[in-house]
């Protein structure tokens, strides 16, 4: 939820110099006062109706886009996710050009834990290109192609490793430091503070 954000965001730089904004399935942006905010949320299981949830997450103006497009939406699976992401932001940019749009979409970053780091993407990149596309023919309907500045962002690179080090069990094995919380989600013993010695 973009209220446990403690720093200003893009978002919030972009809204403070009057410009519109708008975050489709950008991560950690529920709740965001974007014009057009559209969240990366989903049910809890996959039975459960999804209107509440992006209900709480999406901003009023973004409702109705939701509501047209939701029947894309096949929980928190991609494609599916990446489709509705895409048209929403075509949508978005039938109503209005947003000074600032921020899309995710994370079909490839799936595939790539999927499949590992040797696996083949080509269909995953020509999946993402394709709703890129989508989006960037929106854009030349409206007349914003050639206005447009586009920012293409990868969330993590991966690669092999034979060997891994983690400092922060050995900190916490020589009594450096205290885990609040432990790896499988239970609480640990210890006041999460660094010790120093």
């Amino acid at each position: 939820w973009a209220r446990d954000i403690r720093v200003p965001t893009v978002i919030d730089v972009a809204r403070e110099a009057g410009l519109t904004t708008s975050t489709i399935t950008w991560p950690v942006m529920c709740g965001m006062d974007a014009d057009y905010n559209i969240g990366e949320i989903w049910a809890p299981s996959e039975n459960d109706d999804p209107t509440p949830y992006f209900a709480q997450a999406d901003s009023p103006k973004a409702h109705a886009i939701f509501e047209k497009n939701k029947h894309m939406l096949n929980w928190m699976r991609t494609p599916p996710m990446d489709e509705f992401a895409a048209q929403c932001a075509c949508d978005i940019l039938e109503i209005e050009q947003p000074d600032l749009m921020l899309l995710h979409l994370s079909y490839v970053d799936h595939q790539r834990h999927f499949r590992g780091v040797h696996g083949d993407l080509d269909d995953a990149f020509a999946f993402v290109d394709s709703q890129v596309g989508r989006v960037l023919d929106a854009l030349e309907k409206r007349g914003a192609f050639d206005d447009t500045v586009f920012i293409v962002l990868g969330d993590h690179g991966q690669l092999v490793l034979e060997r891994m080090f983690h400092l922060n069990a050995v900190l916490r094995d020589r009594g450096y430091i205290d885990i609040e919380n432990g790896a499988d989600g239970t609480e640990a013993k210890g006041d999460g503070q660094i010790k120093l010695a």
